[in-house]
């Protein structure tokens, strides 16, 4: 009896149900196991292999342009050092940022900031330096002052009556030595000049932005005064940017002159 009551617990067409045996009796380690072997499908790699190229290539390029960035402003500034332009410190700086490992945004607006100094008429300071550095990573814009020393020739009303005797006396001079009443398109610039008086005037006023931003404040200036009563031209003789002394070649805009056929004509530098 004791035989009869033995369970084959190997045996794989064990009913538990009809046994009343839960698989837990029976125990974890006389449980068959089955390994199920599947095929995966390789995948295509052909994209990722791409962008994994051309990833490559744009680093590659942007690497070549970190350096050409690094040459031009230890280059730059080197020149701007030999010529008294910046400071031992400031060309410290640019010493380290040229050997250094900077960004390419950084590599860029460094050298931009450093070529605005190109055409500076004072010592340029690492401080000054930091300080554009600072608005043009801020997005923000510097406020300069303008001052502008500048000559009107003007016709003006109060000089009228000497002005038309002028005109007649030129005329007549004309007249004598040609036989022909004169006419202005017949004056010389001398003769034209003469009849004009002319004022020496200031004026001062800001201008927010960089050296275009500057250049085209001033050209407003003249377009401004040279439409004035009167004015027949303007002649700018000195301009400074923040108590710094700039050349033509910097504000560009020399003047403006009044023409009977082609209207207003700016000069430039």
């Amino acid at each position: 009896m004791k035989n009869a009551n033995k369970i084959n617990l190997n045996n794989s067409n064990l009913d538990y149900n009809t046994m009343n045996i839960s698989a837990l009796d029976e125990g974890i380690e006389n449980t068959a196991t089955i390994s199920i072997s599947r095929k995966h499908k390789k995948q295509d790699t052909t994209h990722f292999n791409e962008h994994k190229k051309a990833n490559k290539s744009t680093k590659k390029e942007e690497k070549e342009t970190r350096n050409n960035l690094k040459v031009k402003i230890g280059v730059l500034a080197d020149k701007l050092y030999r010529n008294n332009k910046i400071t031992k410190a400031l060309y410290n700086k640019m010493y380290n940022v040229s050997m250094g490992a900077g960004r390419l945004n950084t590599l860029t607006t460094t050298y931009q900031n450093l070529k605005g100094f190109t055409n500076a008429e004072t010592l340029v300071k690492k401080s000054q330096f930091n300080n554009t550095l600072k608005q043009t990573k801020e997005g923000k814009k510097a406020l300069n002052t303008v001052y502008i020393k500048y000559l009107v020739w003007s016709g003006e009303k109060d000089v009228r009556d000497s002005y038309l005797d002028k005109k007649d006396e030129i005329n007549e001079s004309i007249y004598n030595k040609t036989g022909k009443w004169g006419d202005m398109a017949d004056w010389t610039e001398e003769q034209n000049k003469s009849l004009l008086k002319i004022l020496e005037k200031h004026t001062t006023f800001t201008a927010t932005g960089d050296e275009s931003d500057i250049r085209k404040a001033i050209k407003v200036f003249i377009s401004f005064a040279i439409k004035l009563p009167y004015v027949l031209q303007i002649d700018i003789v000195r301009v400074t940017i923040n108590k710094e002394d700039k050349d033509d070649n910097y504000y560009r805009w020399k003047g403006a002159e009044k023409t009977e056929d082609k209207g207003i004509i700016y000069m430039k530098a």
